[in-house]
């Protein structure tokens, strides 16, 4: 890569997206009118679809989008696969609980998950509404509409339809529900909060919150801050899957008990920043300080504005901060550093200001016994033989490669100012290895080997590893903290609070920033006070003043990164076309976690970078650019405007097409696609400048002019996807069985392979035709034919006109029944799907051919034909369910209570188990029949019930028709009550809850939790905090501790009712 880069210290997006101040602030630019408080979507629209104007529950209840109307939104994008999203959810669950409540705030997921049982899985932990997984076509205009690059992604619409917010994961991340309404002027609200508390700051207003006002102590007790009020208190934010936490750690407990030996008033609070407990109990186990005891730590990182890990955040005894930068002190100065006032650094600084004037080589160079370096043939030779020379210490390492900066600037130390100057007598060159191992140390490379065979070298015995700290180490650590010019504790120190002083400005000018009519002084964000250059790969330095008057993008990017590695070719393809014109150039800035694994990505780039070793420059770019994920481009204009921040998408979409890059470009293209939407036609989707054919399975060019006039099917597919490995086949068979009853019908694979290889492979296997593989059109044709999901089958009429970009569904639901795929023909269906659902019966929907049985503990066959006549519960659940476990107990006592009164009933077992042995275990506590685990007409209900991968109940009367689909909640609330499964009982239930919910106090209190009253609150599904068994429909909540009690446990008449 030719241009800048930012480097991430360990695991930083994590961090980054905890750690910046700004990341509350809504971005302001992400299209031309979508952002804006004054537009205003028609949401109706953008979530419905011509044939559903509902969303959907996980227990299959449809609710009517216009359900929305007067209330806030969040659309929350959101996948399965995502670890981010999987961490996330949970607290997405504990706001939505708390702020649901109100009545005027909903959730509407939109899933990213590949497959429709890892949607369900997915969904059934999640209490709020989805658009349905089948409705792909109205979950990709939203992703499009949003921009949606990353998940998770939540998106806050207000009342009237005007965008709150698109940083809703960074607002609930910090702030949780204490966030709502989500709004600018509330964000704002919190931060002058945050700043008045700043300036009332005490100890306890940093550590105490309503829920707690201790800290705990390394034998686990309690002890109240105000023990800690009156002393010099470190806060220290650590996470030990950091390696620098890991080795600063134990420097810092060493710095402790050394003050603590000294009778010091000095106390350290760890703050955990750990994935999970069992991390943070093992870490803590090895400190000697207390601990921050709970979760709220997400606040303290903010209030705090911790931006690295680790960090030790210093308060004095009067409670106000005394340095942030407390890390960097005690690296420096160890303990001399307490009790960390100005004063004390001034007094440190004069005294480090003394030892450079008394600086000699000796005193750089002599660590203890270690009073020499090495020649070639390893003999010693003395420092004090060097006395009087000019030294040069050169700090370097094979692993940066010959060809890269070590290697280039090697050449030049040996070639020229060695031969020429060292020749002298006054000059000599002393080697420090950042090698790993002796190995590496052979420095195989000739220019350096050159170099050991003139110079002086330490040894080096790292062996890759830092458990002791050896010889080279230590003299490579006293020479870096010995040298003025090397590293002077007062500039660092100064930059650190700079940088800290900036970060806040950029957070409060985001926004105006990140418009077209700003116009950054792109000299000074790319160069530092030592350099006015970027590099290219081969070491060449180019001067920054070049960009003047070109477009140029900023590549944030990273070698680590499978998404990067996919953009950076097409990147580099557009490069090379656009680059030629002479007034478009890339910058490379860098988040990888080293030096050598940045080279080894660079070296695949024709473009500029900002240098590796700068990293103060490349976190500059970052906070100010709200990088919070890679590859992310920026593209800049001739006069500094920000053309785009969404580079990466337009690229991916438009290639060189796009560019210039600008939103009337953007537009241009756009307009273009739909009027070829207006006069469409099979030769103007398949046919291109390079080819006018399809290929055939046998490898034969047919042209595109053959399938006119037919019915043509557009198959994306990837066999990567499981989803497409599934439906392949079953297309297949319908594709044989049209073409065998000789319809006019074709199928073209559009092939979205990552090797040609791959495709060659699957497409041996296919009847159809394909799109030449690897051709450019391929990625026009997903744009195109909005594909937003794999598979995806869009059908053409003979016309060449769109019949359904659904064809998948319907090959699913319908087979080759489906055919042709016009309006009329799924009309028709949906007559006859309608006709089916009147004359539902238990046999209908049990029986499929031989299969017409169920099975008893015993294994036994039971025959659907001896059911025919009872009431029927099917319940959908799996061993790994949660909800389960508190909910079958009670499932089992009505059971056996309506057997004990009416034979005529029974409950027949749907297992979402992952395998037979898990199936076996969990059907062996139920009394009840079941589906064999691996019956085909599992799939089948699944499909007609909404029910895969959930924990649901429903209920089928004497006649074989559907009561209800969500029966669970009436045999929570009634339980045998509740039987027997009929409208007019449903109904009667419905009513009675309703009456039973008037009939309860608006508020109690309660001896589980006398701290606050409780609210009676409808709520979907919960755990009861009292019995901890599964609630439904009404709790008693407290929002504020996301306390529940079910109205039983509430309302109990004994002595634990207040």
């Amino acid at each position: 890569m030719p241009w800048l880069a930012l480097l991430f210290v360990d695991k930083r997006k994590k961090i980054l997206q905890k750690k910046f101040k700004i990341n509350y602030i809504p971005a302001a630019y992400r299209t031309v009118n979508r952002m804006t408080e004054t537009t205003t979507p028609d949401y109706v629209s953008l979530l419905s679809s011509t044939e559903r104007d509902f969303l959907v529950r996980n227990n299959g209840d449809q609710v009517k989008i216009d359900s929305l109307k007067g209330k806030k939104f969040g659309l929350y994008f959101s996948a399965s696969w995502c670890g981010p999203c999987r961490r996330f959810t949970p607290n997405l669950v504990k706001v939505y609980y708390k702020v649901a409540s109100k009545g005027d705030f909903e959730v509407v997921f939109i899933s990213a998950d590949k497959d429709e049982e890892s949607f369900n899985g997915y969904f059934s932990k999640m209490p709020w509404l989805a658009v349905p997984f089948s409705d792909s076509e109205t979950r990709y205009q939203l992703d499009v509409l949003f921009r949606v690059s990353e998940v998770p992604y939540l998106m806050i619409i207000g009342e009237n339809g005007n965008v709150l917010t698109d940083s809703g994961v960074e607002i609930i991340g910090e702030y949780g529900a204490e966030g709502y309404p989500f709004t600018v002027e509330r964000i704002k609200e919190l931060k002058d909060q945050e700043d008045a508390a700043k300036q009332g700051q005490s100890l306890r207003s940093i550590l105490v919150s309503p829920s707690r006002d201790f800290v705990i102590s390394p034998n686990g007790n309690k002890v109240p801050v105000s023990e800690l009020e009156g002393k010099t208190v470190g806060l220290y934010f650590s996470d030990s899957s950091y390696k620098s936490c890991v080795e600063f750690t134990l420097e810092l407990v060493e710095v402790y008990e050394k003050l603590k030996a000294k009778g010091e008033s000095f106390e350290i609070v760890l703050i955990p920043l750990h994935d999970d407990k069992e991390s943070f109990e093992q870490d803590f186990k090895n400190m000697p300080w207390f601990a921050f005891p709970d979760k709220s730590h997400q606040k303290l990182v903010r209030y705090c504005e911790i931006s690295v890990l680790p960090a030790l955040f210093v308060i004095g005894p009067d409670g106000k901060t005394l340095t942030k930068s407390g890390v960097l002190a005690v690296a420096k100065f160890g303990d001399l550093a307490y009790p960390f006032t100005p004063e004390k650094f001034k007094e440190l600084l004069e005294i480090e200001k003394a030892k450079e004037e008394a600086q000699t080589l000796e005193s750089i160079l002599v660590l203890g016994d270690l009073n020499f370096v090495i020649g070639k043939d390893g003999a010693k030779v003395k420092i004090y033989s060097l006395e009087g020379k000019k030294i040069g210490l050169y700090f370097s390492a094979s692993w940066l490669g010959v060809c890269g900066p070590c290697g280039q600037f090697t050449s030049t130390l040996v070639d020229i100012v060695y031969n020429e100057i060292a020749t002298k007598g006054d000059f000599g060159v002393v080697f420090v290895s950042a090698n790993y191992d002796e190995e590496e140390e052979s420095l195989k490379g000739t220019s350096i080997r050159s170099l050991w065979e003139r110079t002086f070298s330490f040894t080096s015995q790292l062996n890759g590893v830092t458990h002791a700290v050896p010889s080279c180490l230590s003299l490579a650590r006293h020479i870096m903290t010995s040298m003025p010019k090397y590293e002077a504790f007062e500039e660092i120190f100064m930059s650190t609070l700079e940088t800290e002083r900036k970060r806040t400005v950029v957070a409060e000018d985001y926004i105006a920033q990140m418009t077209e009519t700003t116009s950054h002084d792109y000299l000074s964000l790319l160069s530092s006070t030592e350099r006015d250059f970027l590099v290219r790969n081969n070491g060449d330095q180019v001067k920054i003043d070049s960009l003047k008057g070109k477009k140029f993008g900023l590549y944030f990017s990273a070698s680590w990164c499978r998404p990067c590695h996919r953009f950076t070719p097409s990147l580099l393809k557009v490069y090379y076309k656009v680059a030629s014109k002479g007034d478009f150039e890339v910058v490379f800035v860098s988040a990888d976690k080293d030096e050598k694994s940045f080279n080894g990505y660079f070296s695949k780039m024709p473009w500029l970078a900002v240098p590796f070793s700068d990293s103060e420059t490349r976190y500059q770019l970052d906070v100010l650019f709200r990088v919070s994920e890679v590859p992310y481009l920026m593209i800049i204009g001739e006069n500094g405007k920000v053309l785009t921040d969404s580079g990466v998408e337009i690229i991916g979409e438009y290639g060189a097409e796009g560019y210039p890059f600008t939103v009337e470009r953007i537009k241009e293209l756009k307009d273009q696609e739909e009027a070829a939407k207006q006069g469409q036609s099979l030769r103007s989707i398949l046919v291109s400048p390079s080819h006018d054919f399809v290929i055939s399975p046998d490898g034969n060019k047919v042209p595109v002019s053959e399938l006119e006039g037919k019915t043509v099917g557009l198959y994306f597919s990837d066999s990567s996807y499981k989803s497409c490995v599934e439906f392949t086949p079953k297309l297949v068979e319908v594709y044989e069985k049209l073409k065998a009853k000789g319809e006019s019908f074709e199928i073209v694979l559009i092939p979205l392979h990552d090797d040609k290889e791959s495709f060659e492979q699957d497409f041996k296997n296919m009847p159809w035709f394909a799109f030449p593989s690897k051709d450019k059109s391929c990625a026009n044709l997903v744009r195109y034919c909005e594909i937003s999901a794999l598979p995806t089958l869009f059908v053409i009429g003979p016309d060449g006109k769109t019949l359904t970009k659904s064809g998948v569904l319907a090959v699913a639901n319908l087979g080759d029944l489906a055919y042709p795929f016009t309006p009329e023909k799924f009309k028709e269906l949906l007559e006859i799907e309608k006709a089916k659902k009147e004359a539902q019966t238990l046999d209908s929907i049990l029986v499929l051919g031989d299969l017409n049985f169920v099975i008893g503990k015993d294994g036994a066959k039971v025959p659907v034909s001896e059911l025919v006549g009872k009431n029927i519960l099917l319940y959908f659940s799996a061993h790994w369910l949660d909800l389960r476990r508190k909910f079958l107990p009670k499932l089992i006592k009505t059971y056996h209570d309506i057997k004990a009164k009416d034979s005529a009933f029974e409950v027949i077992f749907l297992s979402s188990d992952r395998d037979q042995p898990s199936f076996d275990e969990f059907f062996s506590t139920m009394p009840w029949l079941a589906l064999p685990f691996s019956d085909e007409r599992k799939k089948n209900l699944q499909k007609k019930f909404k029910s895969q991968g959930t924990h649901a109940a429903i209920a089928i009367g004497p006649s074989g028709q559907t009561v209800s689909k969500k029966f669970l909640q009436f045999i929570a609330y009634f339980g045998p009550d509740a039987y027997p499964f009929t409208e007019e009982k449903l109904k009667h239930l419905k009513e009675q809850l309703e009456a039973m919910a008037e009939q309860w106090p608006e508020k109690v209190k309660h001896k589980l939790h006398a701290e606050h009253e409780l609210l009676l609150t409808r709520r979907d599904v919960y755990i009861c905090d009292g019995c901890e068994e599964t609630g439904y429909t009404w709790s008693y909540l407290c929002k504020n501790c996301d306390f529940d009690l079910h109205p039983n446990c509430a309302l109990k008449n004994d002595e634990e009712t207040e």
